[in-house]
């Protein structure tokens, strides 16, 4: 079983894309980007509403995942350390999960700035990011008190024998080496990275069992053209 197979599997994974999803409130029509889409769960998730969705992603093994599951979409191979090349305002609304701290902290910026600029005004972005020193071992947990509840015990066991030792240990050192690896901001951090990119209305809050944090902003719309500031009145 692959990493990202496993990861699928955990409720409070599921639990998560449920919210990026709820956040994003897609409407029929819109252009969404899924950016750093890997093998398309998210894109699973928000397919169904009649939405143009566009996933990109650095890595052709998960590329072919994702359009594998997702024929409808479009899956684009891109870097998000350099300039993408969709045109100004492209699209209604952006999320990007457990993406963003794989780049180097000059990158996420210029990753924001790019959202910023492919997406149109009053667009709305939704990221996830993982926090630093998240615990795995917390999420594990999680899913297991989650899956008794639901499941019962017998059926947790029974999903659990399918998934080998080895698996488990994949993912343990995958996630060492995001701690070791990843870049990682505090909520303050973030809100400044936002306001650098001209964002508005920038909410955050912990996610993912609080081992993520959750960030949601507005581009401000353009301003009426026409209108000229009023000068204050001189006391």
């Amino acid at each position: 079983m692959k990493i990202y197979d496993l990861v699928r599997i955990l409720i409070p994974y599921q639990e998560l894309l449920d919210e990026l999803a709820a956040e994003l409130n897609v409407q029929e029509g819109e252009k969404i980007l899924d950016a750093g889409c890997g093998t398309g769960n998210l894109i699973e998730r928000i397919k169904k509403f009649g939405v143009l969705i566009y996933g990109i992603d650095n890595a052709n093994e998960v590329l072919k995942i994702c359009k594998a599951r997702n024929p409808e979409a479009e899956i684009v191979f891109a870097d998000l350390n350099k300039p993408l090349l969709f045109p100004d305002g492209f699209f209604d609304k952006i999320v990007s999960n457990n993406t963003l701290y794989a780049l180097p902290i000059e990158k996420q910026q210029l990753a924001l700035n790019e959202f910023s600029r492919i997406l149109r005004p009053n667009g709305k972005v939704v990221i996830s990011n993982p926090r630093e020193k998240s615990k795995t071992l917390k999420i594990f947990t999680s899913h297991l008190k989650k899956s008794f509840s639901q499941k019962g015990i017998l059926a947790t066991i029974t999903e659990l024998l399918k998934v080998n030792l080895f698996s488990l240990f994949r993912l343990g050192c995958y996630n060492q080496k995001i701690e070791r690896e990843g870049h990682f901001f505090n909520e303050i951090e973030w809100r400044n990275m936002f306001d650098r990119a001209k964002f508005t209305e920038i909410a955050i809050r912990p996610a993912y069992v609080g081992q993520a944090i959750l960030v949601t902003a507005k581009k401000p719309p353009e301003p009426v053209q026409g209108t000229v500031q009023s000068s204050p009145v001189p006391k």
